[in-house]
């Protein structure tokens, strides 16, 4: 799998063997086990992920003689909820959310600065938070300007992206060579679930009622470059989307938007 996934997927894999250490693994003590994590509101699409994993799981058993008859194989996935993105960073919250001093016990001015340069990343190119936590030293340019690329992306494609002056300043001051990036302290690389913990302390060290999540930065950067105008196709290139539709449904306009739009008719 790619790096930005193998995370979730080992994630899935201790969660289900741990549920199952001390509980026999059949078809009934799975569908309570699915019954009560939906019961908890947890969505289609992670709930999916462990269906996936739970047949792989009893696949494999089943080739290594552990399991006599395969039982799991035809359970059904859910249904995913279509995404519905209401709310919007605006460029001061960002900047608010880039710039908070948060102490930390360990290191506290390495981690604000490394988690600066990623929030400013997300904010200012709508990349994948797995796009930006697989960069390396390496992906970052300043000719014929200044720019990152990103590798092993969800299409699979490499996809260069333009980057302000002042942004490729701070993730050079922050990248060590041939490294990651965005590492933790002790030189690891990070995951998605540490970026939403962190972003949470953020945004409530700045009061900002929203939910702020790695995936909103993005969302939020496809609805302002819409409304200001660019162009769905130049935008759907520079965040990686290889369909038009795709593009627009991250596209949010809000009333006021809407009620300029109403305004050019004649």
């Amino acid at each position: 799998p790619k790096r930005s996934n193998a995370y979730a997927l080992k994630s899935c894999f201790f969660y289900i063997v741990d549920h199952f250490t001390d509980i026999e693994f059949n078809r009934v003590n799975f569908v309570e086990f699915m019954g009560e994590l939906e019961a908890k509101g947890h969505s289609p699409n992670y709930l999916n992920g462990l269906v996936r994993m739970v047949k792989h799981i009893e696949k494999s058993l089943f080739l290594k003689g552990l399991l006599s008859v395969l039982r799991l194989q035809d359970f059904s996935y859910y249904n995913p909820r279509k995404r519905q993105y209401k709310e919007v960073l605006s460029a001061k919250e960002i900047e608010q959310l880039a710039n908070v001093k948060i102490n930390y016990k360990k290191m506290p001015e390495f981690i604000n600065l490394r988690q600066k340069g990623l929030i400013l990343l997300l904010g200012q190119t709508g990349c994948r938070i797995g796009e930006a936590l697989s960069l390396l030293s390496s992906d970052i340019y300043n000719f014929p300007r200044y720019s990152v690329t990103f590798h092993d992306t969800k299409n699979k494609d490499d996809r260069s992206v333009p980057i302000g002056e002042n942004l490729y300043k701070l993730l050079k001051e922050i990248a060590r060579d041939n490294e990651f990036v965005f590492q933790s302290y002790k030189g690891g690389q990070l995951t998605p679930e540490q970026i939403n913990l962190d972003l949470k302390k953020r945004s409530s060290a700045n009061k900002i009622n929203k939910r702020v999540y790695s995936h909103l930065f993005r969302h939020s950067f496809c609805t302002t470059m819409a409304q200001a105008g660019v162009s769905v196709l130049d935008l759907g290139r520079i965040v990686g989307h290889k369909s038009v539709e795709v593009t627009m449904r991250y596209y949010n306009p809000d009333l006021e938007h809407l009620g300029n739009v109403i305004l050019e008719h004649p």
